[in-house]
């Protein structure tokens, strides 16, 4: 089974509140949230193609 893991995403610049290290941490969380998603959703794709041949 292969999973689609996204090769975009957002990076969202550093307001006058933030530091550097809180940027950072919200970005790769933002990116790890949305490589989580997508394999779920694939995991269900693949549930259902299993389960419907």
């Amino acid at each position: 089974m292969k999973f689609k893991i996204p090769i975009e995403v957002d990076i969202k610049s550093l307001t006058d509140e933030e530091t550097a290290l809180d940027s950072l941490n919200a970005n790769i969380l933002n990116a790890l949230t949305e490589v989580n998603d997508s394999l779920i959703q694939d995991s269900i794709n693949y549930v259902i193609l299993i389960h419907w041949q």
